[in-house]
């Protein structure tokens, strides 16, 4: 069976390895829709917006990786 991974699915997985917990969540801000993608590994934070899901876990996996 072929299975598609998205991006987002990848980024979900890069976050677990460096050892995050982590979710996401979607909102209507000012009519338009927003993800937010947040994850912590003991006192740090990483939380990140945008206008898709997939954008928001890119950029979250990039702010952890930055921070790591």
């Amino acid at each position: 069976m072929n299975r598609i991974t998205r991006s987002s699915d990848e980024a979900h997985t890069k976050l677990k390895t460096l050892g995050f917990s982590c979710g996401d969540v979607a909102f209507i801000r000012d009519g338009q829709k927003v993800w937010q993608v947040y994850a912590h590994r003991g006192q740090q934070k990483v939380i990140a917006e945008a206008l898709t899901q997939d954008k928001a876990w890119a950029e979250a996996a990039r702010m952890a990786e930055v921070t790591n």
